[in-house]
């Protein structure tokens, strides 16, 4: 059974929390069939700061499969307010002041047009 993580642990070194939902990336990086279930999604914690470590995660997730478990939602806390740097659906934002992230599965699917 899959689990709903009231706060997810970012330890020393960490440097990028990822969710896949995308089936295209699903399917890609070998996560499951998770993608096509409601509100269902894989998450991971990772240090992907350096080439070497992101070529090790890639390989890993196209090998094998991507780390992580499987979530409904997750929440990163922030013991103070920080800068958070978000890459979503090919576009990339900072965010300033951030307490907390709360990630969950859309209920539906987002059509967005930014000009």
């Amino acid at each position: 059974m899959m689990g709903k993580r009231e706060q997810i642990e970012i330890r020393t070194g960490d440097t990028d929390y990822i969710a896949v939902n995308a089936p295209s990336v699903a399917k890609m990086m070998r996560g499951g069939r998770y993608y096509r279930r409601e509100g269902e999604f894989r998450s991971t914690v990772a240090s992907l700061g350096n080439f070497w470590r992101l070529i090790g995660f890639m390989g890993r997730s196209v090998l094998w499969r991507i780390p992580g478990k499987k979530t409904e939602r997750d929440v990163i806390k922030f013991a103070e307010p920080s800068d958070v740097t978000i890459h979503a659906e090919g576009e990339i934002e900072r965010l300033k002041g951030v307490k907390k992230i709360e990630v969950k599965k859309a209920e539906r699917p987002l059509r967005v047009i930014k000009f």
